[in-house]
């Protein structure tokens, strides 16, 4: 690192400022030094399914979203970047842990050639089916005897007020279908576009398109967040199905679909209990639940179940994930007419109950690029066109979920060689339904993702048939936003926009009742984006670590009854740098530390060592002591249930021996360069979103609560300040050189002025400079 050079610093006057309109000032001028950066590690947390990039990821090995997954060798076309947690590249594992041969370009060849004329529709005609009912005495009889997974859960819905959701009839059943490839990112669909040599379906097909944000209050989401989210409009937290943050059940859309006097089915190429199929039909405090996850969405009665997971419905014994007796009778006393192979699906005909449970697999349905011809599995075309033949002669419309599974789980071992082939089957079952549709404008079609997986871009089109070249980021999940396709009249709400996943559940009840789709209430999300925040402290200097590439624009806050959310709008170049945000919990008080210069001496990760480093000394206020520090370092995106050494939340009341907390590392799309400067983008960047415990402890919220912050950027390693700290420098202020500093300003937020004990919906701001300590340095 360059030697830091010295400015004369001059003093300026204490002032409280009114907060102004937020601006950015950004001129082309020096890049920071270099410095080097370590590989990224942290210690593996049981349970963790989204880390910072390349990660070590624990948990269960039987889930597609938790599997110690490395990139492959790159023998297909695409450059991954090299493993940051140390481990060798080239170390392919399955959901189970278990090594798997990779799949050449060679062997996919018979894809890329049937890939030439489109895709049509398969498995057999359309069959008419007889009217039904959702239930009847026998099968309520048979689900209140199920095992219930959710003991000990109020069972809350959420309240819809005077809307009548089923309303007058219309002159044609509505329905919706909702298709969701699971971890399909805007890179996905571009590599398999480059592959086919044409647009896919779901980019043609349909006349809206936009974006979804995915992030959960975790961060970056898993599937089960997301699917709760979209399923029941409501942000929660990872791991948790049908539940919101609290644990309480919500209405899922399969329950609402019925209320609305329709039928419901999910279908899925995982294992029906999985994240994603029992997000929208089932409950539970954890997504590895599967055996109650099963029992679940068995008494809630989707119409169609079709996907793998037999063995958590087979009773106790060989083959069988359960300790009772199983769901297959209580399945057959409901109506369910149950199939286990291709031939039996295509074959199947609804009756007077129209129910159709399709268990094809032990546990995960086969990759597409690994089915030997004779396979007895049905593509997800199949499924798909077996379910709308049940469901389509429902007097009161549908609601259809089909999920294009294991998108994911080969992103997550960065499998380009997999990855296509099932973008490429998810596609044709979306041409399935929208030549099904075609004639039925009563139908609201939505295409999109839960959430990306593997930060995959394509860099090179080698033509069609022939793998593209690609980039992999990470080998996990991003919050990268995701495409949403459709059509529709509820549908249209996504037309040009980026919004967020509780969206797709207004869209669901939307386009079930005719009703225009509601917007889903405020809440506080960590993804990046601040429109649920509010600005209060704006730049006002030229950045000195490179513009267009490192930069400190505005700081946004936000509160609720459950936390905060905090929100830097900037550039943040991957790779390079760290921002610290200082926060005083109980401003006033004296307690925590004045200043970090000298006073912090835990040297034990990245984080903890640039807070030791960071010059910045105690301003001239005694009322001023920092009990948390927030930290980014080099782009990383964490979940709250990291406890990474290189970035996150610091408990400070031990100078000697810093605690980790639980807090999220979150960015928004386009804030994070890659050594090209770029624009940056307004109210986007970088957020975190603190609970009430994480700042305050177990007390929890204190009446009375004012709180203090300070944010600065720096080098990696914390010993160069730069000139973007928020509260901004005044304008003749010199710029920092590396030596100890005071503080130069806060911003003070008064959170209970009422003395309620509650957070103020808006809180009052105050902006307070500080004059340099008489005899400081010159």
């Amino acid at each position: 690192m360059s030697t830091p050079v010295a400015h004369h610093r001059r003093p300026w006057p204490f002032a409280v400022l009114a907060f102004g309109a937020l601006s950015t000032a950004c001129q082309p001028i020096g890049r920071s030094p270099d410095s080097p950066a370590d590989d990224v590690r942290r210690a593996p947390i049981p349970g963790d399914a989204s880390d910072a990039r390349d990660g070590p990821r624990d948990g269960p090995r039987d889930d597609p979203e938790d599997a110690a997954l490395r990139p492959p060798p790159a023998t297909d076309g695409h450059t991954p970047r090299p493993p940051m947690d140390g481990g060798p590249p080239g170390d392919v594992s399955d959901a189970h842990g278990r090594p798997v041969d990779a799949v050449t370009p060679d062997a996919m060849r018979p894809l890329a050639d049937a890939l030439a004329p489109e895709m049509g529709p398969r498995g057999d005609a359309r069959v008419d089916a007889a009217p039904m009912t959702s239930s009847d005495a026998g099968a309520d009889a048979a689900a209140d005897a199920l095992p219930s997974p959710d003991a000990g859960l109020r069972p809350a819905l959420p309240d819809f007020g005077d809307r009548d959701l089923v309303g007058p009839p219309p002159a044609r059943p509505r329905s919706v279908i909702l298709m969701i490839g699971d971890g399909m990112g805007p890179g996905h669909i571009e590599a398999a576009r480059a592959f086919a040599g044409r647009p896919l379906r779901m980019e043609t097909a349909f006349p809206f398109h936009g974006r979804l944000t995915t992030a959960s209050l975790d961060g970056v989401t898993d599937s089960a967040a997301a699917a709760t989210a979209m399923g029941s409009g409501v942000v929660t937290t990872n791991h948790f199905v049908g539940l919101d943050r609290h644990g309480v059940p919500l209405e899922s859309a399969v329950a609402l679909a019925h209320r609305a006097g329709a039928r419901a089915g999910l279908v899925t190429t995982a294992s029906l209990p999985h994240a994603t199929p029992a997000g929208f039909g089932a409950h539970a405090r954890s997504r590895y639940d599967y055996a109650g996850l099963a029992a679940s969405m068995v008494q809630t009665q989707p119409e169609v179940m079709l996907g793998g997971g037999r063995m958590w419905f087979l009773p106790a014994g060989a083959g069988s994930g359960r300790a009772d007796a199983g769901l297959l009778d209580h399945l057959e006393a409901l109506g369910y007419l149950r199939v286990e192979d291709r031939d039996a699906l295509v074959g199947a005909a609804p009756d007077a109950h129209g129910r159709l449970v399709g268990l094809f697999a032990p546990d995960l349905m086969q990759y597409v690029a690994d089915r030997p011809p004779d396979t007895a599995e049905p593509t997800l075309a199949e499924m798909t066109t077996a379910a709308l033949r049940f469901l389509e002669a429902a007097p009161g419309g549908f609601f259809l979920m089909v999920e294009g599974a294991k998108i994911d789980l080969a992103a997550h071992a960065n499998q380009l060689q997999r990855v296509v082939p099932e973008v490429l089957a998810f596609d044709e079952a979306v041409g399935i339904v929208a030549e099904w549709a075609a004639e039925r404008p009563e139908v609201t079609i939505l295409v999109t993702a839960d959430h990306e997986t593997g930060e995959l871009a394509v860099t090179g089109d080698r033509g069609p048939g022939v793998l593209p070249e690609v980039t992999w980021g990470r080998g996990t999940h991003s919050n990268q936003s995701v495409d949403v396709f459709g059509r529709g009249d509820a549908a249209a709400v996504f037309d040009g926009e980026v919004r967020g996943n509780r969206w797709i559940h207004a869209a669901i009840t939307a386009g079930l009742t005719g009703a225009p789709p509601v917007p889903p209430p405020p809440a506080l999300v960590p993804d990046g984006r601040f429109d649920d925040l509010f600005p209060v402290a704006a730049q006002r200097r030229a950045t000195n670590f490179g513009a267009g590439l490192n930069q400190l624009d505005g700081l946004f806050v936000g509160a609720d009854p459950d936390g905060m959310g905090l929100g830097l709008a900037g550039l943040f170049e991957r790779d390079r740098n760290a921002v610290v945000l200082l926060i005083d919990a109980d401003y006033g008080a004296g307690t925590g530390l004045a200043g970090l210069a000298g006073r912090v001496r835990d040297l034990t990760g990245r984080a903890d060592a640039l807070l030791a480093r960071l010059p910045w000394d105690a301003p001239p206020d005694p009322g001023l002591g920092f009990d948390r520090a927030f930290v980014s370092t080099l782009g990383l995106d964490l979940t709250r249930a990291s406890r990474s050494a290189d970035a996150g939340l610091r408990d400070l009341t031990n100078a000697d021996a810093l605690t980790a907390l639980g807090a999220p590392v979150v960015f928004a799309d386009d804030v994070r360069p890659d050594g090209a400067p770029r624009p940056p983008r307004p109210a986007a960047g970088l957020e975190t979103l603190l609970t009430w415990g994480d700042v305050y402890g177990a007390q929890g919220f204190p009446r009375g609560a004012r709180l203090a912050v300070f944010a600065t950027l720096c080098t990696e390693d914390g010993a160069l300040p730069s000139n973007q700290v928020l509260p901004a420098l005044p304008p003749d202020a010199p710029e920092p050189d590396g030596n100890p500093q005071a503080v130069p300003g806060i911003v003070i937020l008064n959170l209970d002025e009422d003395l309620d004990g509650e957070p103020d919906p808006a809180p009052r701001v105050e902006v307070v400079l500080f004059a340099p300590p008489p005899g400081g340095p010159p």
